[in-house]
């Protein structure tokens, strides 16, 4: 019974410890220094940033598109399930808690289609799914390309560093091998899933890179030239801070996220890395937030627009009495 309040144990001591760190990284910083830091950003970076941050959504989109082919094959036309995996990865990015505010966002989109309240946790599970092997993924190959610099930063040997990136590789080959096959059903404690074809797992991968690709490439447009590590080691960096921001259960990630990129690129005390900071929240965070929530309106609009219609003859009557 006490393991269930393991992740939320979990959650609290990450938050805290992000708190202590970032107050610590940004003490000496004056505000009019991250002010003025963000006035010089340059207009063309910013707009750099948003294009990386389009790919990288773009990407996410697909993840549900790829699910419904998975799960759920002819019952959702393609742009809804875009619309849905880029609305609801939006939000939750924004909010965080995602299995309560993007499955929310999801389960009406999808139930609005017909899709069972089954199909519509399978969606969900197999989108997130492909979330989490992109990382492993992006992760596998950067210790694959660069474990030097990881075993200087981290003290892990390089050979220890690439065996894993390596075994991670043939690990996933394995199960792409297994998936086509045959089709293959998940079973966990009575749940059960149609799992993926191999071609379709692949596509999901190569989707998950994308989009890690994309975000990560919005915050290295952003950060000063040098402050950027090589490559690897900053793909590491960026996955692991996403993922301590999802088991910190904070709005999106905030301030766990910060604090693990200050910390780990040894940048505490500049201003010019925390106004970056703040332009990829606005960037990557909070813009496809507002639009995520403007599209979701506008498709609830659409979706009752006999309702509104008929309360737009109904005024008028009203009004000609």
């Amino acid at each position: 019974m006490v393991w269930k309040y393991a992740p939320a144990v979990i959650g609290v001591i990450i938050a805290v410890v992000a708190v202590y760190l970032l107050h610590d990284a940004v003490a000496a910083i004056h505000l009019s220094e991250v002010v003025d830091a963000l006035a010089a950003t340059p207009v063309e970076t910013v707009l750099l940033a948003i294009l990386a941050t389009g790919i990288s959504y773009a990407a996410l989109a697909f993840y549900d598109v790829i699910a419904v082919w998975a799960v759920a094959p002819g019952k959702v036309s393609f742009p809804v399930a875009a619309g849905a995996g880029a609305a609801g990865y939006a939000i939750s990015n924004a909010l965080g808690f995602p299995l309560l505010t993007g499955g929310s966002v999801r389960y009406r989109i999808y139930a609005a289609e017909g899709l069972s309240n089954g199909d519509i946790g399978r969606v969900f599970a197999t989108s997130w799914i492909a979330l989490w092997l992109g990382f492993a993924l992006v992760v596998a190959v950067a210790l694959i390309v660069d474990p030097h610099t990881l075993a200087a930063i981290s003290g892990i040997p390089a050979s220890v560093g690439r065996s894993v990136g390596v075994v991670t590789l043939l690990a996933f080959a394995g199960i792409v091998v297994w998936l086509s096959t045959g089709d293959r059903i998940f079973n966990l404690w009575g749940i059960t899933s149609p799992l993926p074809s191999g071609k379709l797992a692949i596509f999901q991968v190569i989707t998950g890179v994308i989009d890690i690709a994309g975000a990560g490439a919005t915050l290295w447009i952003l950060l000063p030239p040098d402050a950027l590590p090589g490559i690897a080691p900053f793909a590491i960096l960026f996955v692991a801070a996403i993922v301590l921001g999802i088991v910190g259960h904070t709005p999106g990630g905030i301030g766990v996220f910060e604090a693990t990129i200050i910390t780990g690129l040894y940048l505490q005390g500049r201003a010019d890395v925390v106004a970056c900071l703040l332009v990829f929240r606005a960037v990557y965070t909070v813009l496809p937030f507002v639009l995520a929530v403007g599209g979701f309106a506008l498709w609830e609009i659409w979706r009752k627009r006999h309702l509104v219609g008929a309360l737009g003859r109904w005024t008028r009557q009203r009004n000609t009495r």
